[in-house]
């Protein structure tokens, strides 16, 4: 009978130290996923509130957000650019 309590001590220290590695793995991947929708929705947002600012920049600066062919990146604008076309 000694033995049963024994073996029983071993196999719910085992089962329970799994039980808790699950746990944190599942906490985890459930953290990593809520951080990623978040920072979506957020995204999401961002682009519906600012996008009548972003029309009335591409009206003064016409093609600011096209990617350059040739180089394959995006067109930045700088604080020079804006001082000549904003001020004339």
């Amino acid at each position: 009978m000694e033995i049963c309590f024994q073996v029983l001590k071993v196999v719910s220290s085992v089962g329970s130290l799994i039980g808790v590695w699950f746990v944190y793995i599942a906490l985890r991947a459930n953290h990593d996923w809520q951080r990623r929708e978040y920072a979506m929705n957020m995204g999401r947002d961002w682009n519906i509130n600012t996008a009548q600012h972003w029309e009335a920049i591409e009206n003064v600066f016409p093609h600011l957000r096209d990617v350059d062919r040739t180089g394959g990146e995006i067109n930045r604008a700088y604080k020079t650019t804006g001082k000549g076309n904003l001020h004339e």
